[in-house]
């Protein structure tokens, strides 16, 4: 399968060009049908270990919709094969020249039915995003999706503040895909520790609807139950309307903790529904790691949530952050940010 990075002023095509994706795409639903496991594992196995899936099974995403069939299914992590797959991919992309901001991955086969950014903040874990990268890069390849990541980076060694970070990045990118006259369906917030355990999870949103992703369902280290505070935290995905909808996240909570419960009540107060995939297929790793004396847990969350400011006047709109520049990498695009101190 060829992919390429596609500039946002060629995503014109012609009537044949759409018509033979969608000839693609009807084989694919018939493919799936019979595809055994053996040509499964021909079909490349970037950055995992493949686990086999009944051939009688029907492969779709939550919202009903077939999958091409070189999707694996349930997966083993490995990260010695996420290293090589990062290498692999910088390789391939390394040459790619006069790319702007926006430009996108997508494959010249199958049908993009969404255009999805991924947006990761961080700071000072390049280990970290690249096992992410050589993992979540081929998975939202053979899920054939058009995307592109972003790294929403903290300057300065001041206290961490994710929802800050998340907030910042994605009005730069509202601002960026209006100039660019492009726009990204999905907006998908992902913590840079976190390798779904299943390409069955679909990296989606749902236009349209007051439906709000959650996709990482169970976490490992808390033995794959749904527990511990993790409300809407780790992978979460919202439409542009549905992010505005909600002010984005709180502006108030530094350290480690909180951003995402607080997350949970804005998207009940705005009468939206958290939706989750499968037990089975909404499986994470979190890859183990020391915390980051910057990024401590924050001992008042609790009294902070106890004394939640409203949504409306907390969070996109007065976001005390500043975009100070946009580095273009091959495989995805930095975001440098200053995070301004209360």
């Amino acid at each position: 399968m060829l992919w390429v990075y596609r500039d946002v002023k060629s995503r014109t095509m012609s009537k044949a060009l759409k018509f033979a994706r969608y000839k693609n795409f009807i084989k694919a639903q018939m493919l799936t049908k019979s595809f055994d496991q053996a040509k499964l594992k021909s079909a490349g196995n970037a950055g995992v270990l493949v686990t086999p899936i009944d051939n009688t099974t029907r492969l779709t995403n939550d919202s009903g919709v077939p999958f091409h069939p070189l999707l694996h299914g349930n997966l083993t992590i490995n990260i010695t094969e996420a290293e090589a797959a990062y290498a692999k991919l910088m390789t391939e992309f390394s040459n790619v020249k006069d790319r702007g901001s926006i430009d996108i991955f997508e494959t010249r086969r199958g049908i993009h039915d969404l255009t999805v950014a991924v947006i990761i903040p961080i700071r000072n874990r390049p280990a970290h995003l690249r096992l992410l990268l050589g993992h979540l890069i081929p998975i939202l390849q053979r899920q054939l999706r058009r995307f592109q990541i972003f790294t929403a980076y903290q300057f300065g060694d001041g206290t961490f503040n994710k929802g800050r970070l998340m907030n910042a990045a994605f009005r730069y990118l509202l601002d960026a895909t209006r100039v660019e006259d492009v726009k990204f369906d999905c907006f998908i917030f992902h913590d840079v520790d976190m390798l779904t355990e299943s390409d069955l999870n679909t990296y989606e949103c749902f236009p349209g609807t007051n439906k709000v992703k959650h996709m990482s369902y169970t976490v490992n280290k808390f033995n794959y139950t749904f527990c511990c505070g993790m409300t809407v935290g780790g992978v979460l995905s919202f439409t542009e309307e549905q992010f505005i909808k909600v002010n984005g996240f709180s502006n108030h909570f530094w350290g480690w903790g909180g951003e995402d419960d607080d997350m949970n009540a804005r998207i009940k107060e705005n009468k939206l529904e958290v939706v989750r995939p499968h037990l089975s297929v909404g499986r994470y790793t979190m890859i183990p790691h020391d915390r980051d004396k910057l990024n401590p847990y924050n001992a008042k969350v609790l009294k902070q949530l106890g004394r939640r400011q409203r949504s409306n006047f907390n969070g996109l709109a007065g976001c005390p952050a500043q975009v100070l520049g946009v580095e273009v990498r091959p495989l995805f695009v930095n975001i440098l940010i200053k995070v301004e101190e209360d």
